[in-house]
């Protein structure tokens, strides 16, 4: 039987791959994304709102996001868990609206991720491997 040693969560937003500098590059996104009406996002009354996305408040931001990420990193390392099991929405990272599984289970020597896959064949970011697929295609037989 196995035994649960460590549980967290985890934004997966795209700040967290982008220093704060380029964070203004998701402004063009958002004002193109058809979910949403920017200009009535902009007319909102959100009193304070300035002083929120000032350079040195998104600095202090990232910051304190990716000091978040190293304790988190350190704690896994320390724990040192046979299996880590993730659960997330896709998000077309690795399928398409052709074939989006509620459930998938990946074992295999290991993986490359979506967009991360992308950057690493132009060298700008590695994949990671999976350190045990015997116990993927365990829970998978199950």
């Amino acid at each position: 039987m196995a035994k649960m040693v460590l549980g967290f969560a985890s934004s997966h937003a795209a700040q967290l791959k982008m220093k704060a500098e380029n964070w203004s590059l998701l402004l063009e996104k958002d004002q193109t994304d058809r979910r949403m009406n920017y200009e009535e996002l902009l007319a909102r009354d959100l009193p304070g709102m300035d002083a929120q996305i000032t350079p040195e408040k998104l600095a202090e931001r990232y910051d304190a996001c990716h000091e978040a990420l190293g304790v988190l990193r350190s704690t896994v390392a320390e724990v040192a868990p046979d299996v880590i099991v993730v659960i997330g929405d896709d998000q077309h990272e690795q399928f398409s609206a052709a074939n989006m599984p509620m459930f998938s289970i990946f074992h295999g020597r290991g993986a490359e991720h979506g967009q991360a896959w992308r950057r690493a064949r132009q060298g700008r970011c590695a994949g990671q491997p999976a350190r045990r697929p015997a116990h993927a295609r365990h829970v998978g037989d199950q």
